[in-house]
C-alpha cells in the first residue's frame, strides 16, 4: 500500500492499494497473436466498402457529417439481421434478415462479416442463399436512403453505393497468447484464410 500525499487528494488519510502504470500507446496497439495451432473452422465471409469513401473524406464537410454519416450507415445495415428485441418494437415488413454474423469488425470504409459453422456441411445452400439475399436488399436500399439523408442534412455528395464480395470456405481463428497460467487462456480475436481475402477481392470486381 501506500498513501497518496497531502497535495495530490481532499483526502489525506486515504490509502490505495499499488495499481501498475497503464500500458504505453506502443503496448496497447501492438500486433500479438498466438502461435498455438488452432482448429480450423468454416465461414460465409463477406466484405462491404462504400464507394467513393476516400474522397469524401478529403472534401471540405467530412469533418461536418464523417461521423453521423458512419453511425447511421451501420444502424441501417443493422436491418439486415434478426434481433427479437429490436424487431419487437420496430416494424421489419418488408425487411430481409439473417442471423447476426458471428464476428464482425469495421474496416475504415465498411466491414468484414463471418458466419462460422464448425464444418462446411452447416453452411447450406439455404443458408448462404438467405446471406447474398439480405445483403443484396441492404445495397439496393442505400441510394435512396442516403439521397434522403443528404436533404434532411442539407449536404450532398454522401456515398450511396456499396461493393460487396462473398466467399466460402475455411479459415483459422487467431488467438491471443495465453496468460502466465491455466485460468487465462488465449482468446480468438481475428480470423484468417483465403474466404475472407477472396471476399475483399471479389468487391472490386
Amino acid at each position: 500500500h501506500f498513501r497518496l500525499p497531502l497535495s495530490s487528494t481532499r483526502h489525506p488519510s486515504l490509502s490505495l492499494p499499488f495499481l501498475p502504470a497503464p500500458p504505453s500507446l506502443a503496448q496497447m496497439s501492438r500486433i500479438h497473436f498466438s502461435p498455438e495451432k488452432t482448429a480450423v473452422r468454416h465461414a460465409i465471409a463477406a466484405s462491404f466498402d462504400m464507394c467513393g469513401f476516400s474522397k469524401f473524406c478529403l472534401g471540405p464537410t467530412a469533418h461536418a457529417y464523417l461521423n453521423r454519416y458512419i453511425a447511421s450507415l451501420f444502424e441501417l445495415f443493422d436491418n439486415a439481421f434478426q434481433d427479437w428485441w429490436r424487431d419487437f418494437f420496430k416494424d421489419t415488413t418488408g425487411l430481409v434478415q439473417v442471423p447476426r454474423p458471428d464476428f464482425s469488425k469495421y474496416t475504415g470504409d465498411g466491414a468484414l462479416l463471418l458466419w462460422i459453422k464448425d464444418n462446411g456441411e452447416e453452411l447450406s445452400n439455404e443458408f448462404c442463399t438467405s446471406v447474398v439475399s439480405a445483403l443484396r436488399h441492404f445495397q439496393q436500399q442505400l441510394p435512396a436512403r442516403i439521397t434522403q439523408w443528404e436533404r434532411d442534412w442539407h449536404t450532398h455528395s454522401l456515398p450511396k453505393a456499396a461493393r460487396f464480395g462473398i466467399a466460402i470456405g475455411p479459415i483459422h481463428p487467431l488467438m491471443t497468447p495465453a496468460g502466465l497460467t491455466l485460468l487465462q487462456p488465449g482468446e480468438t480475436i481475428d480470423y484468417a484464410g483465403y474466404p475472407i481475402n477472396l471476399a475483399v477481392r471479389l468487391q472490386d470486381d
